[in-house]
């Protein structure tokens, strides 16, 4: 997880005020090698990778005995796009080729979008939902907002008692979903991806009745809501 490492140090978070870094790539990663369940256990030998090229150590496997090309290929592992930018119409015939093959998938992220700056891009989830959707693709997700990777965290963590850990993000269906999920409180940060649809401004919390509409309607209660993650 070194690549996570490198990405939080370069947004300004040092090593020297964190414990330690899990991410839903490693969970899968894991399912993939051990295969301890039926779903994963039933996935053949040779992956095909839809992500980008940083993604490629997602390959460098023991569960996997080959690094294909679709066509060649038993299952999918999907990371999210291949370049910045693209969209869901750049992988549609892709995701349609997968699925005529009948190709397993497994998604290393659900989160459906990202903010990088002011740039909002599809994630792995995106992807992934439309395999399900749109093509009836059999997908295994993995990360939030599913309980093993909250699971394996609390683990790192020693398992301490629910009520000293804090779920902070801006995904109302992974980050405060997986939240509930596992029994942990959330803190909504509400300038992240749902800041336009909350009409919040930078820095600023949104007016109480549109908050409240929102978490109405994807039923959700975050027991705290940030304007932004800063110190």
């Amino acid at each position: 997880m070194s690549g996570v490492r490198d990405v939080l140090a370069q947004i300004g978070i040092p090593e020297t005020i964190y414990e330690d870094v899990f991410c839903s790539g490693e969970i899968a990663w894991r399912a993939i090698r051990d295969r301890s369940d039926p779903w994963h256990n039933r996935l053949g030998r040779r992956a095909a990778l839809i992500g980008p090229d940083r993604h490629m150590p997602m390959l460098d496997n023991p569960g996997i005995d080959a690094a294909v090309e679709l066509g060649d290929a038993d299952f999918v592992i999907c990371t999210g796009p291949r370049e910045a930018g693209h969209t869901l119409d750049d992988y549609m015939a892709e995701l349609a080729r997968a699925a005529a093959a009948k190709l397993p998938m497994v998604c290393t992220n659900p989160d459906r979008e990202v903010l990088r700056g002011d740039a909002r891009e599809i994630c792995a989830g995106a992807l992934a939902e439309a395999y399900e959707t749109h093509y009836g693709g059999d997908v295994a997700w993995h990360g939030k907002p599913y309980r093993p990777v909250y699971d394996e965290v609390l683990r790192i963590l020693d398992n301490p008692e629910r009520d000293r850990v804090l779920m902070i993000g801006d995904g109302l269906h992974t980050d405060v979903a997986g939240a509930a999920v596992a029994g942990i409180d959330a803190a909504f940060i509400v300038g992240g991806i749902a800041a336009e649809r909350l009409g919040a401004s930078k820095g600023a919390l949104p007016a109480a009745e549109n908050l409240a509409a929102l978490l109405d309607e994807v039923g959700q209660a975050p027991r705290y809501a940030m304007p932004g993650l800063i110190w």
